[in-house]
């Protein structure tokens, strides 16, 4: 059971990590340009998107102990 739930968690950040990382350096350079209005929203979106992918992962989570027969 843990082993099936750490591949998820990293299935699910796996697929996110290469929109992360260009979302960081979008970020940095926002900062790197000094324009701080694009920086914030540059740093909400990506902070929106986090936490979408956190609430999908608990949520299948709790899908998959309400039935825990069922795969992914």
């Amino acid at each position: 059971h843990a082993r099936s739930y750490y591949q998820r968690v990293w299935d699910t950040l796996g697929e996110r990590s290469r929109e992360t990382h260009f979302e960081h350096v979008a970020i940095l350079e926002a900062l790197r340009q000094r324009d701080g209005e694009l920086a914030a929203l540059l740093m909400r979106r990506h902070v929106e998107r986090s936490r979408r992918v956190i609430e999908d992962l608990l949520s299948k989570e709790k899908t998959m102990e309400s039935n825990p027969g069922e795969a992914k």
